[in-house]
Order: structure tokens, then C-alpha cells, then sequence
């Protein structure tokens, strides 16, 4: 019986296009640092330590779950404060949707077009519908800075809402005497 050959890949095509690599490593760090900004956000919104509020928050292993959790504790706390309910609803929201943005570049197959101009991504799974969409480096980079600002807003949130609504909030330790 004769062996079969197995075609080996040497080396990812986003070699070939290193500032799309580079722009989705720091897309992937951005969305990180979003993350702990909404696990601060948890704190402000229930008024607990950070720390507690972030093991609380990363407990979760689905990015949107914990996404859920914040939304979901939100108008329990928030019931008298209407406004700021709403934006808290709107951030997270926001987050949502830039979390789709990270699966969509994990979750991707990423190879050159047949001319080897552009880079191409296919959703894992969706081989058979051909669902290829070229990939320009400007849409990584929008989604880089749209994350840098909703971090920034979601800190700006929690200033503001401190600032507003001001809570002693002490060593963990302290929480339990």
C-alpha cells in the first residue's frame, strides 16, 4: 500500500505580511487591557475592591459571559441611577462587539489570495460556504484604535462615577471584620 504524502506548511502567511501580524498582536493586547478597564468597571458599578471584583470577573472563561456578568449586575445596582445604567449597557455593549472583532481574527484561517497580493481570512468551519474576506491592514488598525477608545471611555466612566458617587472602599481584609 502506498504511503500517502502530507503537504507540510513552513512557514503562516501572515509572515509574508508583517504589519497585519503586528497590528493583530496589538489588537489582541489592546482588547486585554479592555478587558481589565470592564473588570474595573464591575468594581465602580458594585462598589467592590478591584481585586475582587476582577478575580470575580475573570472567573468566567468566556470573554462574554463575563461581559454578561457586568450587564447583568448592572441594573441590580444601578436601578436608581437610570443614566448611568444606560451607559454602562452601552460600554459593555461596545465591548461585545470588539470581543466579536478578537474571535473573528483567532477564530480565522489567514492565507494569501491565489495572486499572493492580499491577505485573506476564512472563519474556521466555513470551508465549504467560501467565505474568504480580504483583509486590509487600515481595518486592523480601526479596530485598534476604536478598543484604545473604549478603554478610554470605560476609564473615564469609572472617574467619573467615583467622582459622583463617592464610596470608602478599603483593604480586602477589611471587608470580612
Amino acid at each position: 500500500m502506498a504511503k500517502l504524502a502530507i503537504e507540510t506548511i513552513e512557514v503562516s502567511a501572515l509572515i509574508k505580511r508583517p504589519k497585519h501580524l503586528e497590528a493583530m498582536g496589538l489588537l489582541t493586547v489592546e482588547i486585554t487591557h479592555m478587558e481589565r478597564a470592564i473588570s474595573d468597571l464591575f468594581s465602580t458599578v458594585m462598589g467592590i475592591h478591584f481585586f475582587l471584583a476582577e478575580t470575580i470577573y475573570f472567573t468566567a472563561n468566556s470573554a462574554i459571559a463575563r461581559m454578561d456578568i457586568v450587564g447583568n449586575a448592572a441594573p441590580m445596582v444601578l436601578s436608581g441611577l437610570p443614566a448611568d445604567l444606560k451607559k454602562v449597557q452601552k460600554l459593555i455593549g461596545r465591548a461585545k462587539a470588539t470581543m466579536g472583532k478578537r474571535h473573528a481574527v483567532i477564530h480565522s484561517f489567514w492565507m494569501l489570495s491565489d495572486q499572493g497580493e492580499h491577505l485573506t481570512r476564512e472563519k474556521l468551519g466555513e470551508f465549504k460556504n467560501r467565505r474568504i474576506k480580504v483583509v486590509a491592514l487600515a481595518e486592523l488598525e480601526d479596530e485598534i484604535e476604536r478598543t484604545q477608545r473604549l478603554t478610554n471611555d470605560i476609564n473615564q466612566f469609572c472617574v467619573d462615577f467615583r467622582n459622583a458617587h463617592p464610596r470608602e472602599i478599603t483593604r480586602l481584609r477589611e471587608y470580612w471584620n
